[in-house]
């Protein structure tokens, strides 16, 4: 999900009025939480696209299993091709402001989309005039092309699209971010507690270990803990040729990617054992 997880993605796709058997394309789809919402809510089939290797495979992964309809693939949208008259909807969040020629972006979309046809962008942006010299270093730093929201808007009329409708949502999203922070802040402390017990259940998801033969894609932790209600133990599917296998016990005392990372470097494995 994108900032604002679950509650924003809510608000936002309840503007699409979405049908079932539309057909939907999120451009920058990242994990793919939005997308399965969409097509489990609505009956809407959703491909999504995102240059990240690692989110795209962990949105494969998550669809394994699933009735609903959602694709995803590797993709990068300036370059993808797709028929004209594909889509029923173009839906992004937080991801244009990566692209420096965004009317030709537009244009593409307006291409893409059916007769009738809907696009919807969350993006950051930076208000009107010149930037402070601190800002305008760091969006240099960041290689991000931001728009004021009225030349945004704008760009999106000359693409040809009409009834076009920008908002600034500073205020409702910096609430969200301080929502988010003390949420992130509070799990912290609960990680620092839990962390010191003995039966607590600690894996990690990530790219970043499989130099320890471990081929998990998400980078994500997992923890679990008998004494706080989570079930004993879970099972994760392997990447490799072993099929399934379980997590054992393993004390965390330092950040969870610091102990893991050096426990999997001094024994060559994390405490997993086959079933």
């Amino acid at each position: 999900m994108s900032t604002g997880g679950i509650d924003t993605t809510k608000e936002f796709v309840a503007m699409l009025d979405l049908k079932p058997g539309q057909k939907v394309l999120d451009v920058g789809c990242g994990i793919g939480g939005g997308d399965f919402y969409m097509a489990e809510t609505f009956a809407v089939d959703v491909v999504g696209i995102d240059l990240s290797v690692n989110m795209i495979s962990f949105a494969l992964e998550r669809a394994i299993g699933l009735k609903c309809s959602v694709e995803f693939e590797v993709a990068d949208c300036t370059k993808k091709i797709y028929p004209d008259n594909t889509f029923d909807v173009i839906y992004s969040r937080d991801t244009i402001l990566h692209i420096q020629d965004k009317p030709a972006l537009f244009r593409t979309f307006y291409k893409w989309l059916k007769q009738g046809g809907k696009v919807l962008i969350s993006d950051y942006c930076r208000k009107f005039g010149k930037p402070s010299q601190d800002f305008a270093e760091y969006i240099k730093q960041k290689g991000y092309d931001l728009r004021d929201v009225e030349t945004y808007g704008k760009m999106l009329k000359d693409a040809g699209f009409v009834d076009v409708i920008a908002e600034d949502r500073t205020e409702q999203f910096r609430e969200v971010l301080k929502r988010d922070l003390k949420e992130l802040t509070r799990k912290r402390k609960n990680l620092y507690k839990i962390s010191l017990k003995n039966d607590i259940f600690i894996f990690l998801l990530s790219t970043r270990a499989g130099g320890v033969g471990i081929s998990f894609t998400a980078a994500d932790t997992v923890i679990f803990n008998e004494s706080i209600g989570f079930q004993h133990s879970i099972y994760k599917q392997w990447t490799g040729p072993i099929g399934w296998v379980r997590p054992k016990m393993l004390i965390c005392k330092e950040t969870v990617e610091e102990k893991i990372l050096h426990k999997a470097s001094q024994e060559r494995k994390l405490l997993f054992s086959n079933l």
